[in-house]
């Protein structure tokens, strides 16, 4: 239970500058505190509480602030979103389940936040040296050493929408690569989103935490398929990723986002790395009312390497932002990001790639290269490089292009007899392809 400072400052916040839509959230939180007491899911009910308080006081971001200046805040903010409790909406799909992305994988299904036996691969079948465990079910098992390791975060120090997410976070998978392994089945993480039974806008949150051993190797996908568009309510899913590579570790992570007006994504993946590890991270993002993925890397490990790429589509009113930050706390590492964009109609995107170097380093390497093609007048693309290096030994690159198709490039196509609108397809699939054919898991089968 909350202290009695904390409390009265819990009841302070809320009696001298409530707002409609913070009370909104005040009486969701209430009902959710209340479902996760019946229901015997109350791990860490503390941290939920204190990590509500906190997103109250600070409230959602304001476009002031220099990490989402440009970027709009109404598809937050137009909606009061109500939790999706698997006693009051959907735990099934309405349709059909997407296929897998390779036959062999091993599947773990989200339905509204909520994790799916059904649907989902066997825990019982699992390789050898993986072990996946729910949040639901370590919530129940409440054990002493669970409740005391959950709770060495200090939640007051968190975002906004990372405080949203400690305090509503319905499920979520806990998952453990042991020593030595190599895990040859692709592991899909797969959320599907459903409209809520009464046309309600949905807010869903889930929380993963992967640990992958030390001289490991195994690769992941994480998917979205929510089933909204402009003509219905909106859903919002809140994800937060905590991905640790202990020394020399190998990780592919690959995301997958494809949406629609009315979907909103407010997610970070937080990564860790060990000596000698290395994480080559793809990202590929299509739509969506805001979608907006924060990549924060610690290569904290001598040794370490990181590599991003990702590409981002958009037209209509879509909104796309991507915020990665290098953090370089170890000599002999090595970072390289490829982004690119392409932006159509009245839609924007924006990217902000940070590399910092401490100091006290030697020998690092980081590289950044974001390219972005314009297909409207009315579309915008922001790109910010951005370095912070505070050590003299080090290799450091930097480039940032926005421009629109090659007038040149659309003539000869069209001189060679192709029309005008196959030639600016073509041109636009070529962009495309240059850095999906670099992706590992991804690749060109995004586009199909």
């Amino acid at each position: 239970m909350l202290g009695l400072l904390e409390k009265l400052n819990f009841f302070y916040c809320y009696s001298t500058h409530m707002t409609p839509i913070l009370q909104h959230y005040l009486k969701e939180y209430d009902k959710f505190k209340s479902y996760l007491i019946k229901t015997q899911h109350s791990l860490s009910l503390e941290k939920r509480q204190r990590a509500f308080n906190t997103f109250y006081q600070k409230g959602f971001p304001s476009t002031q602030e220099e990490a989402w200046a440009g970027i709009a805040r109404s598809p937050f903010l137009q909606h009061a979103f109500h939790i999706a409790l698997p006693n009051t909406e959907r735990t099934h799909i309405s349709g059909t389940l997407p296929k897998m992305w390779e036959p062999s994988a091993i599947r773990f299904v989200f339905i509204n936040g909520y994790f799916s036996k059904q649907l989902s691969s066997p825990l019982s079948t699992l390789p050898d040296g993986l072990h996946v465990q729910t949040l639901a079910e370590l919530s129940q098992q409440a054990s002493q050493a669970t409740e005391s390791n959950d709770l060495d975060q200090d939640v007051t120090t968190l975002n906004p929408f990372a405080a949203i997410n400690q305090a509503f976070s319905q499920d979520g998978m806990i998952i453990t690569v042991d020593d030595y392994h190599v895990i040859e089945p692709l592991i899909e993480l797969c959320f599907i989103g459903e409209p809520s039974l009464e046309a309600l806008p949905l807010l869903i949150a889930t929380h993963h935490k992967i640990k992958v051993g030390q001289k490991s190797r195994v690769r992941f996908l994480e998917t979205y398929w929510p089933a909204c568009s402009a003509a219905t309510a909106s859903l919002f899913m809140n994800v937060v990723t905590t991905l640790r590579l202990e020394a020399a570790a190998d990780v592919i992570w690959a995301q997958n986002i494809q949406a629609e007006q009315g979907y909103i994504h407010v997610g970070a993946l937080e990564v860790s790395q060990d000596a000698k590890s290395h994480l080559a991270l793809e990202s590929f993002v299509r739509g969506g009312s805001l979608v907006r993925h924060t990549i924060p890397i610690c290569l904290s490990g001598e040794g370490a390497s990181a590599q991003v790429q990702a590409l981002s589509l958009s037209k209509e009113k879509h909104n796309i932002d991507h915020q990665v930050m290098l953090q370089h706390e170890a000599s002999y590492t090595s970072s390289s990001v490829d982004y690119r964009a392409i932006a159509d109609e009245q839609s924007r995107i924006g990217f902000r790639g940070e590399v910092h170097a401490i100091a006290g380093v030697i020998q690092v390497q980081a590289k950044q290269n974001s390219r972005n093609l314009l297909l409207s007048s009315q579309a915008v693309i922001d790109t910010q490089p951005r370095l912070e290096l505070f050590t003299d030994d080090l290799m450091c690159t930097h480039g940032a292009t926005v421009g629109s198709l090659d007038e040149a490039a659309l003539f000869y196509l069209q001189s060679r007899g192709i029309p005008k609108t196959k030639a600016r397809a073509l041109l636009i699939e070529a962009f495309s392809q240059s850095i999906l054919d670099k992706m590992l898991i991804l690749s060109s089968a995004v586009l199909e």
